[in-house]
């Protein structure tokens, strides 16, 4: 296999005409010229890990959702704003509305109880997460740094799969799209912002992981 930004340039699709049988023949008369680079095949385990997170980010998502649907609510009917997490929302909102004139509508009870079986979902995921890191010494490894926890260390590892792919730190750090980027021609250097390229999921875990990091040991060198 090769990588997909390479297959026009190899003859792919040429002319508006793409068959399986055409495509072969093109990537096996470019092979005998140049050397390919391969794509990486991800392991079964990296598979596992990498669907496990994604569902949890699905939950995530759904639950902000709703919390937001629930806050939307609240910015109409309450002068003062309920203060908790999202774990506490239900209990706070109902015990909110519940002492109000108008009453905790049946409609809002059935999203606060989603909500509440969506955080339970979430935690019986985090929890198998926890139980898979801990059989794993890289991500053990991985966690003694300040901000990195089992779902930060989950999805770096299934990001990476088998870190000897990569010759150096830079090429790893390109890989996950954190990489400064560059637009210089003639004797003009411009360094842009990173380029983003890969897992978006992976650059906000370790984005997350950062600022945990810069909120706890402000002054530390590593920070």
């Amino acid at each position: 296999m090769v990588p997909a930004v390479l297959s026009r340039a190899l003859g792919v699709g040429h002319r508006g005409t793409k068959t399986d049988v055409r495509d072969a023949r093109a990537l096996s008369e470019a092979s005998t010229r140049v050397t390919l680079p391969s794509v990486h095949i991800p392991s079964e385990q990296s598979v596992h890990w990498h669907a496990m997170s994604t569902s949890r980010q699905a939950l995530v998502r759904a639950r902000t959702l709703l919390i937001n649907r629930v806050r939307g609510y609240l910015r109409t009917q309450l002068s003062v704003p309920v203060r908790c997490t999202s774990k506490t929302l239900p209990k706070a909102v109902r015990r909110a509305l519940e002492a109000s004139e108008d009453g905790l509508p049946a409609h809002l009870e059935s999203v606060l109880e989603s909500i509440e079986a969506v955080t339970a979902q979430i935690v019986d995921i985090e929890s198998e997460m926890a139980s898979v890191v801990e059989q794993e010494p890289v991500a053990k490894l991985l966690m003694t740094m300040p901000g990195v926890g089992p779902i930060t260390a989950l999805r770096f590892m299934a990001a990476v799969d088998d870190i000897g792919r990569f010759h150096s730190a830079q090429a790893l750090t390109s890989y996950l799209g954190l990489h400064a980027g560059e637009r210089s021609s003639g004797v003009k250097r411009r360094r842009t912002g990173i380029i983003k390229a890969g897992s978006s999921a992976v650059r906000h875990a370790l984005g997350q992981a950062a600022w945990s990091l810069w909120r706890r040991r402000p002054n530390d060198p590593m920070a």
